[in-house]
């Protein structure tokens, strides 16, 4: 059984670049493998500090640098009881399909097959417990991808994180996540029943739509608000609450 061990707070105001939330992360990982160990924490129990170290991948790192710190990860024992907890459950949305056999799947999750899943946008739990940025419509959203970014090989991790240094003008690609609401809850809304919150609130941002978005608590020392004009959705499924954005900065 794991007991409780005092974490100290984490902090993402001194974060610029893509290498800055790398080395946070690991040592995010390093201090829960630690933490697990002295408490003898049974593989795939949850252990205070896990929480932050799953936020901090999933907040801050695009899917590429997810994919790389996951299999230098994968590649150690020691880390195989921690990733349900700190990363979560497979398949993964930032995994190749040629990523499929490197662990197995069922190891992590019961009844799971595959490391990898079929698309590349993420399922609502792996979009994470908050996005980077919100707007008006309840609406969580996770920057991805920028012009600003490096594009040579040797500059990727002194890259800025795609959500900072935007200028006017600049693509961006996002996921947005829809608010979790019951059938009863969305019926209200769709009728007039409930009128605190807008009809829009259920649904995407549509193309050529503007968005304003503020910074979530987590990020509000790192980042201002942003304004985008959506330029294309692509939904991860018909029922799914998350989907892909394609934006312009404005």
């Amino acid at each position: 059984m794991c007991v409780f061990l005092r974490m100290p707070d984490i902090s993402f105001s001194q974060l610029n670049t893509l290498d800055d939330a790398i080395r946070l992360v690991d040592e995010l990982f390093d201090r829960q493998l630690l933490a697990a160990e002295r408490a003898r924490t049974a593989p795939n129990e949850s252990c205070p500090g896990d929480t932050e170290a799953r936020d901090a991948f999933l907040l801050l790192l695009p899917p590429a640098e997810q994919r790389l710190v996951f299999l230098q990860r994968a590649r150690s024992r020691s880390f195989w009881p921690r990733i349900r907890t700190c990363v979560g459950a497979p398949p993964f949305s930032f995994l190749r399909p040629e990523d499929d056999q490197v662990l197995r799947a069922a190891g992590i999750e019961r009844n799971r097959v595959h490391m990898s899943s079929d698309t590349s946008v993420p399922n609502s739990v792996e979009f994470g417990r908050t996005g980077q940025f919100s707007d008006g419509q309840d609406r969580d959203y996770k920057l991805l991808a920028s012009d600003s970014e490096g594009t040579e090989r040797f500059a990727r991790r002194a890259a800025p994180l795609p959500f900072m240094n935007l200028r006017e003008g600049d693509r961006v690609i996002a996921d947005v996540r829809l608010k979790k609401r019951t059938k009863k809850a969305k019926l209200e809304i769709l009728r007039g029943v409930d009128t605190s919150v807008s009809k829009s609130a259920l649904t995407f941002p549509a193309r050529g739509s503007r968005v304003e978005i503020e910074p979530s608590k987590l990020l509000v020392s790192v980042v201002g608000s942003l304004s985008l004009r959506v330029q294309n959705v692509i939904p991860r499924g018909s029922s799914s609450s998350v989907a892909r954005l394609i934006c312009i900065v404005i």
